[in-house]
């Protein structure tokens, strides 16, 4: 089973994934994957779906071709096999997101925040060939933007094609 092309909302996604699973217990999956990156909390939800299909003895590879970026960086590290086309651009950055409200909710959303950046680095150093602490250090404050070889010297990827 292939995912082509932009999927269409994340629970569609979500649905068509765990579809396929029912469907062809424990048949390879791949997924082709082009993002611009997007919300953090539809992407975890993306994110746990490709791992229970990996628990349910699906073998899921991920090619990154396009676009590899932000939330779509941290999709990648789900699969077994993460595969990134030789032309696509792979981008890392700190979390950011629209905050509202008093300073003091403002300091418990900072809070909450910096809990999900640390687990987003941990996914990202989980497999990379770089520790955590230099992810950050590559992270504070801009955006790292990686080609496929770059991305590949890192272990953000296993191979590039």
């Amino acid at each position: 089973m292939t995912i082509v092309g932009a999927i269409m909302d994340t629970e569609g996604a979500i649905v068509t994934l765990d579809r396929w699973g029912r469907r062809d217990p424990g048949e390879p999956i791949t997924i082709s994957l082009n993002s611009p990156g997007g919300s953090v909390i539809d992407g975890n939800a993306l994110f746990e779906a490709i791992l229970r299909l990996r628990r349910k003895g699906h073998h899921v590879t991920i090619t990154g071709t396009g676009a590899v970026m932000s939330m779509g960086a941290i999709l990648l590290q789900a699969a077994d096999e993460r595969v990134l086309d030789k032309s696509a651009l792979f981008m890392i950055h700190g979390l950011s997101a629209p905050v509202y409200g008093t300073l003091e909710s403002i300091e418990d959303t900072r809070a909450a925040f910096e809990k999900v950046q640390e687990r987003l680095i941990d996914t990202l150093a989980e497999r990379a060939k770089i520790s955590k602490s230099k992810i950050k250090q590559l992270i504070k404050r801009k955006d790292l933007f990686l080609s496929a070889e770059e991305a590949l010297k890192y272990g953000f990827c296993d191979r590039v094609e």
